[in-house]
């Protein structure tokens, strides 16, 4: 799931200038290492699964030619980098210690993952499969796989969890400087009320989905109106559009979760919709 976030320093509160800028970068910079730890592991199933096939072919036909698994990554050093720079956390941000130990836990399993690449590359390149009975050994590599993208993604997200609120309200703080605050904060909120529905969903928190979509309809007809909305502030008029877009995709969402039984899947996908929209709006402003 990808997000952009607009950095725009101001004073806020009792912190100074340079640690919110500096909260709000990190932040950015979580997401950017959750992204390329998608891209990889994203990658790795496909060559995962591509590599299934041609050892279950091989397998019952005793020939044929076995997909290669290349652990090497196009962005290793990239993320080398990121994964330097976010253990650097920023004064003024809340929950450090605990944020810092889920990213440490994250990085930890990238690190596996890259070992277990290297051990799937040589069981591809060495043949070892030949000896594999019913492929246990390929299976059993799957399952820590499988266990590797979890750590990954479950430690990220939490590092993110504990950073959200205090970066969203200083980000609010600061947009309502600023004129085109008008356009901004409505879908901001509505998308970060979105994503904590998500979640509830998830959870199968059926008490708090309710309660967070009253809180959403309570403002949603304010928000998706245009009426009042000075389109000089825009770059072009385009992105009028592309607002009105957001909330039909905020709609159809809405109308995925309030289903008795919604399909995760398509909710999930409508989402991510919204979420591209939010960032083509907010492309304008970069």
């Amino acid at each position: 799931m990808k997000k952009i976030l607009i950095l725009i320093p101001l004073l806020i509160g009792n912190l100074s200038f340079a640690q919110n800028e500096g909260v709000i970068e990190h932040y950015n910079q979580m997401i950017s290492l959750l992204n390329l730890y998608s891209n990889n592991l994203e990658n790795a199933t496909k060559h995962y699964q591509s590599a299934d096939q041609s050892l279950v072919s091989y397998k019952k036909h005793n020939k044929g030619v076995v997909s290669m698994l290349n652990a090497e990554s196009s962005n290793d050093s990239q993320i080398k980098t990121l994964e330097e720079t976010v253990l650097l956390l920023p004064e003024g941000l809340d929950n450090k210690d605990q944020i810092k130990a889920h990213l440490k836990a994250a990085i930890s399993f990238m690190n596996k993952h890259r070992d277990l690449s290297e051990l799937l590359a040589s069981y591809v390149a060495d043949k070892l499969y030949t000896s594999d009975n019913e492929l246990k050994q390929f299976y059993a590599y799957m399952d820590t796989f499988q266990e590797n993208a979890s750590g990954v993604y479950d430690n990220c997200n939490k590092a993110l969890a504990l950073a959200a609120d205090q970066t969203f309200k200083i980000e609010l703080e600061s947009l309502k400087q600023f004129p085109i605050s008008v356009w901004i904060i409505p879908m901001k909120t509505d998308l970060k009320t979105a994503e904590t529905l998500f979640g509830y969903l998830e959870k199968k928190d059926t008490k708090n989905v309710k309660l967070a979509i009253e809180k959403m309809n309570s403002t949603l007809a304010e928000h998706k109106s245009t009426e009042g909305k000075s389109t000089d502030l825009l770059k072009d008029y385009y992105y009028k559009s592309v607002y009105e877009d957001f909330y039909k995709k905020l709609d159809e969402f809405l109308g995925r979760v309030t289903r008795e039984n919604p399909n995760m899947d398509y909710t999930s996908e409508t989402f991510g919709e919204m979420i591209e929209k939010y960032n083509l709006f907010i492309s304008q402003f970069n």
